[in-house]
């Protein structure tokens, strides 16, 4: 890890610690398959960009955050459609720790109809306007990592 982003994570893990983090879709997917398998993270084609050594990563950091992580419904409906993609035996696996993981996850929902009148739906669209709804300066969010 950097030493630039091992500074900012500095700050911005005491500054969210209780308040908990929010994963996004490309994120969740690699906590859960890498849950269920973490040899599958680097040959799935959703989450082959990651190495074990982000997913061991994500885990610190979830563990930082109190092991509160938020999501919506929207990223759990796109997480659950790209675990789909996942060959059997894996599949079934992945699907029931996702059930596990989906019990212990707050989930935070916006109507669809409020995130659509945010003047960044026509750029962005509903799930990452509903996470931007949701976020503002409550949550730390990890959106958008390609790797960690």
């Amino acid at each position: 890890m950097s030493n630039e982003l091992n500074r900012e994570l500095n700050w911005l893990i005491p500054k969210y610690a209780q308040k908990g983090v929010l994963v996004d879709t490309n994120v969740l997917i690699l906590y859960l398959v890498g849950l269920t398998n973490p040899k599958l993270i680097e040959t799935f084609k959703r989450t082959k960009q990651f190495s074990i050594e982000d997913f061991e990563l994500l885990i610190a950091l979830i563990a930082a955050f109190n092991n509160k992580v938020i999501t919506t419904p929207n990223i759990l409906t796109e997480t659950s459609n790209f675990i789909g993609q996942l060959e059997e035996p894996e599949r079934s696996k992945c699907y029931s720790i996702s059930a596990q993981a989906i019990a212990e996850i707050c989930e935070i929902y916006i109507e669809s109809r409020i995130v659509a009148n945010s003047s960044n739906f026509k750029i962005y669209g509903l799930c990452d306007c509903g996470i931007a709804n949701i976020v503002k300066d409550k949550y730390l969010n990890m959106i958008g990592f390609d790797r960690l």
